[in-house]
């Protein structure tokens, strides 16, 4: 496969309890059940879409079957909600999700080949999603990446690999270099240029970040050296790949921000680092990068009535040094997700509502898209090529969507999987 030249997608996480926008499903899982087939439907138009979304639970308790069983009393209906998806290319993509078993929900993957057009049931993946306020999450994932037509993970907090496009799965346990300390959480994961990082959350009380990497071909997980460290807990996490190019960024004990040069991951002073005294603290950032080296960040400060002070930071060339696009502007809501277009900006926020925002050269902004969701938030905001992406709506069951840009994020369709 040849590489993308663009940004692939970014990750941001929270921690709390339930990580915010994260779109975990609190549904119980039925490994076995089978699936009806998938109807292709019709190509995602250009027009954006404003979407609105409701919450509904299981109410009948699951009997265990075995692990990571739940009995069912009814096959599966309805569309799939999507949890997460991933692209390697404008056409051949990945979604998972859950579908109504009876009562209970059920983990689904489908894979397209058409660009969403049409969508095709694979086996059944054989971990949960996690579940809401679940403290021993034990073998579930809520995210998938590819990094080819064959190879992918899916993580959060477990971690999983595939080889064959998803229809079969194996427990990944292989991070040796930490052999003496159980892996409790994956939380965050991307791919490019035929590598894979992950940054790992180990060991008891607050315990210890590290950022990991192996070979797409190989699977050999190894540590990377001064990345990361000991004795605060993770907050949010930030990481972006393009090509051979790198950014991270998290929080424990304050903010750290690294990028990747030729020579290995290199520690930097964030641009708004956090500090003890300035009003502006970022409180949440999120940082997204391109191969040509334009590298934007932004820092959501403090705020009140569902706004928060914003700053967008700018790198031409590769996240060495940055300058402010604009002053501070208090704008709604506090998360925050990043994405390239070319020069293009989008950002991806919730308060009352959750809201697609794309930024041009000129530093103007417009809303793209708003859907009327409470706030429900974004996840796997990212651009496949400079004109095509994705977005997952964070929204509870049974108001998961999946919206797809073909013009760089200017019109947003809601696409049924």
């Amino acid at each position: 496969m040849v590489e993308p030249t663009f940004p692939i997608r970014v990750m941001v996480l929270r921690v709390d309890g339930v990580a915010r926008g994260a779109a975990v499903v609190a549904a119980v899982v039925c490994v076995g059940c089978s699936g009806a087939a998938v109807s292709p439907r019709a190509a995602p138009t250009s027009s954006a879409i404003t979407s609105s979304a409701s919450s509904s639970s299981p109410s009948l308790a699951p009997t265990p079957i075995g692990p990571n069983k739940t009995r069912t009393s009814a096959g599966p209906s309805g569309p799939v909600r999507p949890a997460s998806a991933s692209f390697v290319s404008a056409s051949d993509g990945w979604v998972l999700g859950s579908r109504d078993c009876g009562r209970l929900q059920c983990v689904r993957l489908l894979r397209t080949t058409d660009g969403g057009r049409s969508w095709r049931l694979l086996p059944n993946p054989p971990f949960p999603l996690p579940q809401r306020f679940d403290v021993t999450p034990g073998q579930s994932a809520s995210t998938i990446r590819f990094a080819t037509a064959r190879v992918g993970w899916a993580f959060g907090p477990a971690l999983w690999v595939t080889r064959d496009g998803g229809l079969t799965w194996r427990r990944d346990t292989t991070f040796g270099s930490r052999s003496d300390q159980a892996v409790n959480q994956i939380r965050a994961l991307e791919t490019a240029a035929g590598r894979v990082w992950a940054v790992v959350h180990f060991g008891e009380g607050n315990g210890c970040t590290a950022l990991e990497q192996a070979s797409v071909a190989s699977g050999r997980w190894t540590p990377v050296k001064g990345v990361g460290g000991c004795g605060a807990g993770l907050g949010e996490v930030s990481l972006s790949l393009a090509g051979n190019r790198g950014w991270l960024m998290f929080e424990t004990a304050g903010w750290f921000y690294y990028r990747l040069t030729p020579a290995g991951w290199r520690s930097r002073q964030m641009p708004c680092q956090q500090s003890s005294t300035s009003p502006d603290d970022p409180v949440h950032a999120g940082v997204a990068g391109s191969s040509d080296g334009l590298v934007a960040i932004e820092c959501a400060g403090t705020g009140a009535a569902g706004q928060s002070r914003k700053r967008i930071y700018v790198s031409q060339d590769g996240g060495q040094k940055f300058s402010q696009t604009q002053p501070p502007q208090m704008s709604a809501g506090d998360d925050v997700l990043l994405a390239l277009a070319g020069t293009r900006i989008i950002t991806a926020t919730w308060s009352a509502a959750s809201w697609i925002v794309t930024r041009d050269h000129n530093g103007k902004t417009r809303t793209a898209l708003q859907a009327n969701d409470g706030g429900a938030g974004w996840r796997d905001l990212g651009l496949t090529t400079p004109q095509q992406g994705f977005v997952i709506d964070g929204a509870s069951p049974p108001g998961l969507a999946i919206y797809m840009t073909n013009d760089g994020g200017n019109t947003w369709s809601k696409v049924r999987v």
